[in-house]
């Protein structure tokens, strides 16, 4: 005869006379810690957006379809997966195939934001996405 109560198994033993000894269920209770650090360790952070969804995944492939950036729809998307919802991402064109997606506070300093102050030349904003 065993009975499981509150994480501890009790067992009968022959020979123990009329009491039984309790045996903690350190198995059952490591295999669980194992699973809940599993489950925790695969959950995406709070705020994150994992994968980008049909929607925002074809505004990223149209706004790129208009830029000779080599990398631009893989490099937006990238960001867009690393960042927190409500993010402004642009899509930036340098010209000869280069480009770059960085993140804006606000659309006003999104050119600001694509040209590093001033500093890139030439550098054209082709689109500003929110992320969901």
């Amino acid at each position: 005869m065993s009975r499981v109560r509150f994480g501890l198994r009790a067992s009968l033993r022959p020979g123990a006379g009329n009491g039984a000894r309790l045996k903690p269920a350190t198995h059952l209770v490591g295999w669980m810690v194992a699973v809940c650090l599993f489950l925790a360790a695969c959950a995406p952070p709070s705020g994150i957006t994992p994968t980008a969804d049909p929607v925002l995944h074809s505004a990223v492939r149209a706004a790129c379809a208009t830029t000779t950036y080599r990398n631009c729809e893989l490099d937006t998307l990238d960001l867009i997966r690393s960042v927190p919802s409500g993010t402004l991402v642009v899509i930036c064109d340098r010209g000869n195939g280069n480009g770059r997606a960085v993140t804006t506070a606000n659309r006003a300093d999104a050119d600001d934001n694509c040209s590093e102050g001033g500093t890139v030349d030439p550098s054209k904003v082709v689109a500003v996405i929110s992320v969901p």
